[in-house]
């Protein structure tokens, strides 16, 4: 499941590059100011596969983690003379930042969090931020327990994560059915006690979960999913 297709093609590209990973479903929300210039890669075969990890299976990440550095650095970064990758997803960064090193992979590239990067962006545009006028919350993926170093970049967030339900590829499979007990249905009713009109997320698998929890709890008039980079960017005048 989830295994490189070998379908990937060479492409330059130009930095910054953000890795999208196997979710093109959020390509959309690199647009704007932020992401002037930028190019994003995405597909099966970039896939970091840090989805093992819910499954308690290391070893394939570890069998298959060198493919994607190797089609990563040879297919995209080094015949278009690049060395910096920014990372959309924390399964990602922790993927080549933090396991590909503890299995001995070499990475030939640096890669940059999503929210490094945002936070670089929002310094050269201060003079141009408005305020967003709205209370958000921010859901933080449960992968970010890879990468405590992140944390710093957001300033209010959950200190214990609770895995919105899509992980480990439950966001495909519904594993775990959607009684009203499950983590995105709770969730979400959390969001709204606190009187919060967005709820801010940095992982695919949680907009899918939480949207749809917000559907069958009947609370799409009072509380609004949105990806980090969309909110962000609707505050760029």
């Amino acid at each position: 499941m989830m295994e490189a297709r070998g379908t990937i093609t060479p492409a330059t590209v130009s930095s910054p590059v953000i890795n999208m990973c196997y979710f093109p479903m959020l390509t959309g929300s690199i647009r704007g100011p932020l992401y002037e210039n930028t190019s994003m890669i995405v597909g099966s075969d970039i896939f970091c596969n840090i989805m093992w990890l819910h499954f308690g299976k290391n070893s394939v990440i570890r069998e298959r983690l060198p493919r994607m550095v190797d089609n990563i650095q040879q297919f995209y970064l080094k015949d278009s003379g690049i060395d910096e990758m920014v990372c959309s997803h924390d399964e990602c960064y922790g993927a080549y930042s933090q396991l590909a090193p503890a299995f001995g992979i070499e990475v030939p590239f640096k890669v940059v969090h999503l929210f490094e990067y945002l936070s670089n962006k929002l310094d050269e545009l201060k003079d141009q931020i408005t305020p967003i006028g709205a209370k958000v919350v921010y859901q933080r993926p449960c992968s970010n327990r890879l990468i405590p170093e992140t944390r710093h970049w957001v300033d209010d967030i959950f200190q214990n994560a609770l895995c919105c339900g899509g992980g480990g590829g439950n966001v495909f499979t519904d594993i775990i059915g959607s009684g009203a007990d499950t983590s995105a249905r709770a969730r979400v009713r959390e969001a709204v006690r606190t009187g919060a009109q967005v709820l801010g997320v940095a992982c695919p698998q949680c907009a899918v979960m939480f949207e749809d929890a917000l559907k069958v709890e009947n609370l799409e008039g009072q509380l609004e999913v949105k990806e980090i980079s969309e909110i962000v960017n609707e505050r760029i005048a």
